[in-house]
C-alpha cells in the first residue's frame, strides 16, 4: 500500500558546503556545527537528502479518487556526530529534537536561548542557492525557511511539477507570521513536525549498566523526556508523567536492551546501534508510522471538508447541491476506509503489537470514528430530507393521477352514453377513452419525472410541499 499508491522521491542537487565543510557522502545534504546549551558543547549535525512521499499522487489520468486523498510528507533525516572528541549524548538528542522540530515560531525564549545557538549554521533557502539564517528580517520566517524550500523543489515524474507555487508559499509565510488563517495545505494546525528518533548506545553498553532505564523506564526521566520530546531537565517526574509514559512504552525486548515508545507527536527507540533493531525501526516500523500519519492527516481532511459542507448547509438550507457534495464525500470516505484502514499490517508479532500501540496513542482510531459518526449522521439527515420530499411529491402526484382517473372515467361514461343514444351501440367507445387515459397518464408521468429530477432545486416547489424551512 505504501509503495503501490504513493510516490517516493529523494531530492537531488549538489551537496551543500557550509563553512569549510564539504560533504563527501553522496547521501548527505549538508553538515553544520551546532552548539548545545544543555552541555555547552559543540557537535556536528548531518542532514541527509530530504525525501518526499506523495500519497495518491495523480501520476496517471484518473489514478487518484479525489483531492482529499492527496497528502504528502517531507522527511528530513538528521544525525548527531562527534566533534573533537565530544561524543553525542542523550541530552544532546533531547535538545535537538525539541528545537529542530518547529516549523513555525513558538515563543521568544525558545528562539533566543535554543534556536539561534543550535541552528545558526543550518542552511536555509533553495537547494541550489543556500544561505545562512539571518537574524535581521522577520524572526518568524527562520522556522519556515528550514522546511519550505524543500517543498518548492520540482518533482520529475515524467513531467516536471512544482508542488508548491509562489502563492502557496506566500500564504504559508503569512500564516507563520500569525497574519492569516491556516492556508489550505496546512491540514493540522500544529507548530511542530512529527519526530521519529532513535538514541543508540555503543555496542558494549548493556542493560545492567542502566538498571533504572531498562527495569522501570517510566520512572527514568531521560526516557520520559525522549518520548515526550522535551528539553533535558533536572526536575523530578510527576505521577502523571510516569502513568503517561508507562502506557506508551513497548518493552518486549527490554531485557535485551531495547525500548520503543509511541505518542501523538513522536515515535522513539532507545537501544544498541549494532543490533537489527535499529534497521527495523528505521524501515519497517517507520513505514507503519507513516501510514498511521496518513490515516490521521486524511481524517483531518475529511473533518475539515465536512465542516465546510455543514457551514454551506446552514447558509443555504435544503439546497440539493450540498446533498450531492456530501454524497461524493461519503463515497470518498468509503474508498478511504476500504483502502487504508487496516487493524493489522504485518505477520510479525512485534510489528502487530507496536502498530496497535502506535495506532491507539496517535489517536488515529478515535479521530476516524468521530469523523465516521459525523458523516453518517449528516448522511442520515440528508437522506431523511430527500425521502420526505419524495414522499410529499409522490402523494401530490397520486392525488393528481386520481383526479385524472376520475376525469377519464367521466369521459368514458359521457362518450358511451352519447354513442348509445345516437347509434344504439357501444363500438368505438373504448378507443377514444383509452386515448384520453393515455394522454393524462403520460402527462402525469412526465411531470413526475421532471419534479423528482429537478424539482428539489426549486424553492417554489419545496415551499409548496412544505420542505423549505425559510418559506
Amino acid at each position: 500500500m505504501l509503495f503501490d499508491r504513493a510516490r517516493w522521491y529523494r531530492l537531488d542537487g549538489p551537496p551543500l558546503s557550509v563553512g569549510n565543510t564539504q560533504p563527501a557522502d553522496p547521501q548527505t545534504f549538508c553538515e553544520f556545527e551546532a552548539t548545545f546549551r544543555c552541555t555547552m558543547s559543540t557537535l556536528s549535525v548531518r542532514l541527509l537528502r530530504p525525501r518526499l512521499v506523495l500519497f495518491e499522487y495523480p501520476h496517471d489520468s484518473g489514478a487518484a479518487p479525489g483531492e482529499v486523498f492527496r497528502t504528502g510528507f517531507l522527511i528530513v533525516d538528521a544525525q548527531l556526530r562527534p566533534v573533537n572528541g565530544s561524543a553525542p549524548s542523550l541530552e544532546h538528542l533531547l535538545e535537538f529534537n525539541e528545537v529542530f522540530r518547529y516549523w513555525r515560531y513558538s515563543y521568544d525564549y525558545h528562539l533566543t536561548h535554543h534556536y539561534w545557538p543550535l541552528l545558526r549554521g543550518c542552511p536555509v533557502g533553495p537547494l541550489s542557492a543556500p544561505r545562512p539564517i539571518e537574524r535581521a528580517g522577520p524572526e518568524m520566517d527562520v522556522f519556515l525557511d528550514r522546511w519550505l524550500p524543500y517543498l518548492r523543489v520540482p518533482v520529475d515524474d515524467g513531467a516536471v511539477v512544482q508542488l508548491f507555487s509562489d502563492k502557496m508559499s506566500e500564504a504559508g509565510r503569512a500564516y507563520a507570521r500569525n497574519a492569516t488563517e491556516p492556508p489550505g495545505w496546512v491540514v493540522h494546525a500544529d507548530n511542530r513536525t512529527y519526530v521519529w528518533s532513535a538514541a543508540l548506545f555503543p555496542e558494549d553498553v548493556t542493560p545492567e549498566e542502566a538498571p533504572l532505564l531498562f527495569s522501570r523506564p517510566h520512572t527514568c526521566a531521560s526516557w520520559v523526556r525522549l518520548l515526550n520530546v522535551d528539553l533535558p531537565k533536572d526536575e523530578p517526574l510527576t505521577a502523571f508523567e510516569r502513568r503517561w509514559t508507562r502506557a506508551r512504552t513497548y518493552g518486549r525486548w527490554i531485557e535485551a536492551g531495547s525500548l520503543y515508545g509511541f505518542a501523538t507527536h513522536a515515535g522513539v527507540m532507545l537501544g544498541s546501534g549494532e543490533k537489527p533493531y535499529r534497521r527495523h525501526f528505521r524501515d519497517l516500523y517507520f513505514d507503519q508510522a507513516l501510514l498511521l500519519l496518513y490515516l490521521r492527516t486524511t481524517t483531518f481532511r475529511f473533518a475539515r471538508r465536512l465542516a465546510e459542507l455543514t457551514e454551506s448547509m446552514r447558509d443555504r438550507p435544503n439546497d440539493t447541491r450540498d446533498a450531492e457534495q456530501h454524497s461524493r464525500l461519503r463515497r470518498d470516505f468509503a474508498i478511504f476506509t476500504n483502502l487504508y484502514r487496516f487493524p493489522l499490517l504485518s505477520n510479525q508479532q512485534q510489528a502487530i503489537e507496536m502498530y496497535s500501540l502506535a495506532r491507539r496513542h496517535m489517536d488515529v482510531e478515535e479521530l476516524f470514528l468521530e469523523a465516521e459518526k459525523k458523516i453518517d449522521a449528516t448522511d442520515r439527515y440528508l437522506s431523511g430530507v430527500d425521502v420526505q420530499y419524495q414522499a410529499r411529491v409522490t402523494a401530490a402526484l397520486t392525488v393528481g393521477l386520481g383526479f385524472a382517473g376520475i376525469l377519464t372515467l367521466a369521459l368514458i361514461a359521457e362518450e358511451a352514453f352519447t354513442r348509445w343514444w345516437e347509434h344504439g351501440a357501444w363500438s368505438g367507445v373504448w378507443g377514444g377513452a383509452g386515448k384520453a387515459f393515455g394522454f393524462w397518464g403520460v402527462g402525469w408521468l412526465v411531470f413526475f419525472f421532471i419534479t423528482m429530477r429537478w424539482g428539489s432545486r426549486s424553492r417554489w416547489l419545496r415551499r409548496r410541499f412544505g420542505m423549505d424551512s425559510n418559506g
